[in-house]
C-alpha cells in the first residue's frame, strides 16, 4: 500500500502546483494510468501561521461583541455525582456527601448563585425518593457567603476569589411505604441524618484555553469558507494553568468576548435555544478572511477563512450506505457482495474526511458545491438524488463516515460502478479529483434507499 494512503479505504490526494497523486488512482497529464508520486512543497508562509492577506488592503474589520449567558441557578453538585455514603454508625444510619462547586468571578458575571439539591440523592438502591430538608448552612472561608432557602436549596453570593467550605445540615425522610426500593437502608418513615461538604471556589480567570474541535489539530487555525463549528468556545483557566467548569456560566458559553473579521463578510453567530445572545455556534465568512477571537482574558485565537484554491489535499473515502448498520468502506478494484449483504443500503456516498492547506488542517466540512460528483456506467450505478431526505440528516440516517455533500449513487445492477469526486477550484485551479471502481453483487438484496 503506497506510503501516502492513511487506510486501504481511502483515497489522499496531496496536490503540489500542476501536479497531484490520487491514492485510488492518479490522472497527471490525460493518462489515466499514470501513478504519480507525492511532491513535498516548501513549508509557506501559511503554514507559519500567515494568512496570506495583507491587512492595509482589507476592508475595514467589523467588531462585534458576544453578549455574556449568564445563569444563576441550577442544580446543586452540577456534573459531579460522587458515591452517597451510607455510614451506619451507633446512633443508626447517616448520609455524608462531598463534592465541589465552581463560580467564575469576573465583570458582568453573576455574584449571587441559588443552588438546588433536591432531585440528586442516589443510595445502593438507585434514587431516593423522600423529602430532603436542610435546617443548617455552615461556612468555613471569606471566598462566599451562603444562606438556606426553602430548606432545599443554598444561595451563595461571591465575596471574593478564594475558596470556601459549606457545611449543610439537614435531614432525609423515607416515604411511609414498604414498596419503596430503598426501604431496607431507609425504614418507612423514617428520619437520617444529612450533611453535605461542599468546598466552592470563586475563581477569577488568568488566561483562556481555547476548545477547538479535535480536526482542526493544535497549530495555526484554518476554516473552510462558510463553515459552521458548534465546539470553538474559550474556556476559563486558573491561575495553576487548569481550566475550570463554573455552574454561574452556561457551559460553552463561559467567557464574553468580541470578534473581529476582516475582509469579505462578517462573522454570524446563530442563536441557540437558550435564546437571543446564546451563540450556538461559530459561522465564518465565505470568502478569505483573517478573524480574532478576542476573550476578556489571555491571547485571541486567529483563524484564517479558506477559499477553495487554497485547499491542496483532501481525505475521500467512498461508502455503501449503512442501513440500520454501518457503512462499508470501498477499496479501489474490489469485489462485494457475493456472499450477500447485511444491513446496508442499496447507494454509495462520496465523503471528505478532512482537508488540508499547506499542510495544516482546515477545520469545517467543505460545502457541496466545491465539488462534482460521477458514477457510472448508468446501467450499473447512477447519480440520483435521494427521494426523501426527511427529518432526518442523511450522514445519520446511512452512517456516513463524514459531512453528507448532496450527492450519492443508486446502485441499479450488479456490476463494476466507476466514481469520481473532484473539486475544481482546488490547489488554485489545478484541481482535485479521487477516483475508484469497485464491483458490487446481489445489490438486489440490499435495503432499498430511493
Amino acid at each position: 500500500m503506497p506510503a501516502h494512503l492513511r487506510s486501504p479505504h481511502v483515497a489522499l490526494c496531496a496536490l503540489a502546483g500542476l501536479v497531484f497523486a490520487c491514492g485510488a488512482r492518479s490522472a497527471v497529464d490525460g493518462d489515466p494510468d499514470a501513478g504519480a508520486v507525492p511532491t513535498d512543497a516548501a513549508p509557506s508562509d501559511a503554514a507559519a501561521g500567515d494568512t496570506g492577506l495583507d491587512p492595509d488592503a482589507a476592508p475595514a474589520c467589523v467588531t462585534r461583541s458576544t453578549p455574556f449567558v449568564p445563569v444563576e441557578s441550577g442544580p446543586l453538585g452540577q456534573g459531579v455525582y460522587p458515591p452517597d455514603t451510607l455510614d451506619r454508625g451507633p446512633d443508626g444510619p447517616a448520609i455524608d456527601t462531598a463534592y465541589g462547586l465552581d463560580l467564575l468571578v469576573g465583570e458582568g458575571y453573576p455574584t449571587v448563585f441559588t443552588a438546588s439539591a433536591a432531585w440528586r440523592y442516589y443510595g445502593g438502591c438507585g434514587e431516593l425518593n423522600g423529602a430532603l430538608q436542610f435546617t443548617r448552612v455552615e461556612v468555613d472561608g471569606e471566598a462566599v457567603t451562603a444562606r438556606l432557602e426553602g430548606g432545599t436549596s443554598l444561595v451563595l453570593e461571591v465575596r471574593a476569589a478564594g475558596e470556601a467550605t459549606v457545611v449543610l445540615r439537614g435531614t432525609y425522610s423515607a416515604p411511609d411505604t414498604d414498596q419503596d426500593a430503598c426501604a431496607e437502608d431507609f425504614p418507612p418513615g423514617s428520619v437520617t441524618p444529612v450533611v453535605e461538604r461542599v468546598r466552592v471556589r470563586a475563581i477569577a480567570p488568568t488566561a483562556v484555553e481555547w476548545l477547538r474541535p479535535y480536526a482542526c489539530g493544535d497549530g495555526p487555525m484554518k476554516v473552510v469558507g462558510g463553515a459552521f463549528i458548534d465546539a470553538l468556545v474559550p474556556a476559563p483557566v486558573d491561575a495553576a494553568g487548569e481550566p475550570f467548569y463554573p455552574v454561574n456560566a452556561e457551559s460553552g458559553r463561559w467567557l464574553r468576548f468580541d470578534t473581529e473579521a476582516c475582509a469579505y463578510g462578517a462573522l454570524a453567530w446563530p442563536e441557540s435555544p437558550a435564546g437571543p445572545g446564546a451563540p450556538a455556534g461559530t459561522q465564518f465568512p465565505m470568502g478569505p478572511a483573517r478573524v480574532t477571537l478576542t476573550a476578556d482574558v489571555g491571547a485571541p485565537l486567529v483563524a484564517q477563512v479558506q477559499a477553495p484554491g487554497e485547499i491542496d489535499a483532501a481525505e475521500v473515502v467512498f461508502a455503501v450506505a449503512g442501513f440500520g448498520g454501518g457503512p462499508v468502506p470501498l477499496t479501489d478494484g474490489e469485489t462485494l457482495g457475493d456472499q450477500g449483504w447485511g444491513r446496508t443500503a442499496r447507494r454509495i456516498f462520496p465523503s471528505v474526511l478532512g482537508l488540508t492547506s499547506a499542510g495544516v488542517p482546515v477545520c469545517g466540512a467543505p460545502p457541496p458545491e466545491w465539488f462534482v460528483f460521477t458514477a457510472a456506467p448508468p446501467e450499473v450505478c447512477a447519480p440520483r438524488p435521494l427521494a426523501t431526505e426527511g427529518d432526518i440528516d442523511p450522514s445519520v440516517r446511512y452512517g456516513l463516515p463524514g459531512p453528507y455533500l448532496g450527492v450519492s449513487a443508486y446502485l441499479v445492477a450488479d456490476g463494476t460502478c466507476d466514481l469520481s469526486l473532484t473539486a475544481p477550484a482546488f490547489a488554485a485551479g489545478a484541481g482535485f479529483e479521487a477516483r475508484l471502481s469497485a464491483t458490487l453483487l446481489n445489490v438486489e438484496n440490499m435495503h432499498d434507499a430511493p
